[in-house]
């Protein structure tokens, strides 16, 4: 588990947005790590967390996307009915709210992003 950056860019929603934004960060050196699409109508918002932070904010301002950057935490859990309830249940003993979350799972382990009303308790309790 790591406390991250997440950088969250806001983009045209159109065809290719989203292969644009992934080939300047991959030309810049930045990989990513986790990407959660959100749209609107016109404007999408695309949450991103790279091992590369400084690089990837270079390449975001040397095209001209607008974006910003908030704290989340990187989880690994195992892959199985109720490992997800289980992390939940923990910060419900302690009153965290989860503002946001995206999982991914690929194996015997999931890794989950999430934003929490307090990142670092919950760090901390989960550690």
């Amino acid at each position: 588990m790591t406390i991250m950056k997440q950088l969250s860019v806001f983009v045209e929603n159109k065809i290719g947005t989203l292969e644009e934004l992934c080939q300047e960060l991959a030309n810049a050196g930045a990989n990513i790590l986790g990407v959660l699409l959100v749209d609107e109508k016109d404007w999408s918002v695309i949450r991103i967390v790279v091992d590369d932070v400084p690089k990837a904010k270079s390449a975001l301002q040397n095209t001209g996307y607008v974006f910003g950057e908030s704290e989340v935490i990187a989880i690994e859990l195992d892959n199985n009915p109720g490992a997800l309830a289980s992390f939940a249940g923990k910060l419900t003993k302690e009153n965290i709210n989860v503002e946001f979350a995206y999982v991914s799972c690929l194996g015997p382990k999931a890794m989950v992003i999430m934003s929490t009303s307090n990142n670092k308790k919950a760090y901390k309790l989960l550690k």
